[in-house]
């Protein structure tokens, strides 16, 4: 990923263990390796892209076999099966619509309906 991307590497097994965001952090940690990966191939180069998806697949499932216990390393693997759909995009602008309507219908039910 670019320079401008967060740098996840000191997140540990502490600061994902027992989340409820009320989101997916799995798919969208997924939907953005997936466009990173579109913006370096081209939306239209499902071939490469897969290759590329799956080889963060192989890293992610082999590259410490201990670090598969920690609750951040089982809820974040990449998943293949968003290549599969070719409205992804779309997808991922619903979900994230989803995300927010729950997020503001929950704000909006702690106040009064009247102004």
């Amino acid at each position: 990923m670019g320079s401008d991307s967060p740098d996840l590497s000191n997140y540990n097994q502490k600061s994902w263990s027992g989340v409820n965001s009320g989101y997916d952090v799995s798919l969208l940690l997924n939907y953005r390796l997936y466009n990173e990966l579109s913006s370096i191939y081209g939306t239209n180069n499902i071939s490469d892209i897969s290759r590329a998806f799956g080889g963060h697949q192989l890293i992610w499932a082999y590259h410490d076999y201990y670090k598969k216990r920690n609750s951040y390393h089982n809820k974040c693997k990449p998943d293949l099966s968003i290549v599969n759909h070719p409205h992804w995009k779309q997808r991922k602008e619903l979900y994230d619509y989803y995300v927010d309507y729950d997020i503001l219908s929950t704000t909006a039910k702690m106040f009064d309906d009247k102004c």
